[in-house]
């Protein structure tokens, strides 16, 4: 009975098939159904009796789809069946859903999950798809995609920001190159957010937010960097130090500067806090906390607030000094001592400081604090210490003798 049951669901799949697969020419797809349904189970087989239409076109969704997917699976069949009257969608899109979701697996998580982002995010993913694939026109992919803005649970603000943009290439990189972040913060009920999204979304719209890849970072940090106090700064990176930005403002009624990194690929401001922690016990910068700082291109950046200090780094000086120009400090055997001071404090702590950059030495005229240090990270000697060397290989002392002598002519 069994075997029979099968023959003649066989018989039927073949007679209801036959112009949709095999005037397709597609014999690779016949024979595999003819064979699972063959080996598979009293249940698939009652599965596909039962439900004819919808059993063939969800297995050939997963046929098509995701080769790894279990197709004689009751469960699986159902849901994809389910899935597609609930959405009203066509097989293929199905089966383009499943392809750029990474195969079935994922996209069972997306499409029949509760996060309305990711399905957001996937909706707009499929627009894009039919695009390339159907061989749209802009204007239809323009509108396509202003339809689905203007149905989404996106704010009337985004969605205003968004329905405002007529050419693809800057509504991919926006509903696209966003992600699911775009769907997240643009659905918010954070005021300042959805204003700090705005502003984004204009900015990357006219390219001063340059790539994706910018875009995509700001996005990401959003949330965190808009519960750091603000603060008003002006720009005077000069790259004596090493990399990153410099700005210089007022943090809580103390002259401070503020540091954040080029990079946008990783977290830097926790590194930075760790040098100005290591540096403190031999008279580095204090550190003040984090900020976030506003770049030219609308882009909220979290920064380190540290200590300003009034002096001249050594880099600077040395140059001038090279230059024949006049020096704009004193440089004494004030700060020859000090030099003296910090490498022995460095030696008998056991310490070793890395990237002696001359930019992260200040000369001041602060007798207390002739020398203040930035940017070293300070870590356990494990060799004999060669003292202070500069990225020359040469005595970072020497290069002050130097000035000193400058200094009394």
């Amino acid at each position: 009975m069994k075997t029979y049951s099968k023959r003649v669901m066989i018989l039927i799949v073949l007679i209801f098939g036959f112009q949709g697969i095999e005037a397709q020419g597609d014999q690779c797809l016949w024979d595999t159904i003819k064979n699972e349904l063959i080996a598979g189970s009293d249940d698939v087989v009652k599965h596909f009796e039962d439900n004819m239409e919808n059993a063939y076109d969800a297995w050939r969704i997963l046929y098509k789809a995701d080769q790894s997917a279990n197709r004689l699976d009751v469960d699986n069949l159902k849901e994809v069946s389910e899935y597609a009257k609930r959405s009203e969608k066509g097989s293929n899109d199905i089966i383009t859903e499943i392809e750029i979701s990474g195969g079935y697996t994922s996209w069972r998580t997306i499409a029949l999950g509760a996060d309305t982002n990711k399905k957001l995010y996937l909706e707009a993913r499929l627009i894009n798809e039919k695009y390339y694939e159907e061989d749209w026109t802009d204007e239809l992919f323009v509108s396509k995609m202003h339809d689905f803005v203007k149905d989404s649970h996106l704010s009337d603000a985004i969605k205003s920001e968004i329905l405002k943009i007529n050419e693809v290439r800057s509504l991919s990189n926006i509903v696209l190159r966003g992600g699911e972040d775009i769907f997240v913060l643009g659905s918010s009920s954070n005021s300042s957010i959805i204003e700090y999204l705005q502003t984004l979304i204009v900015n990357r719209a006219a390219s001063k937010i340059v790539d994706d890849k910018s875009f995509k970072a700001a996005l990401s940090e959003v949330e965190k960097v808009m519960k750091l106090p603000s603060v008003t700064a002006t720009e005077i990176t000069s790259g004596s130090g090493g990399l990153g930005r410099i700005f210089t403002g007022n943090y809580e009624g103390n002259s401070a500067i503020f540091k954040f990194d080029s990079a946008t690929d990783y977290d830097v401001v926790e590194e930075m806090e760790l040098v100005l922690k290591g540096l403190e016990p031999y008279g580095g910068a204090k550190l003040y906390g984090r900020v976030r700082v506003q770049d030219d291109n609308g882009v909220w950046r979290e920064a380190v607030a540290m200590e300003k200090i009034e002096g001249k780094d050594l880099f600077s000086l040395n140059s001038s000094m090279s230059r024949n120009e006049p020096l704009s400090i004193q440089v004494t055997d004030v700060h020859l001592k000090a030099i003296d001071d910090i490498e022995k404090k460095l030696t008998d702590n056991g310490d070793f400081l890395h990237e002696t950059n001359l930019g992260d030495f200040m000369l001041t005229n602060d007798p207390d604090r002739p020398i203040v240090m930035l940017d070293m990270f300070v870590s356990k000697e494990s060799r004999p210490s060669r003292g202070l060397l500069d990225t020359r290989n040469e005595h970072v002392r020497n290069t002050i003798s130097k000035l000193v002598e400058n200094s009394k002519q």
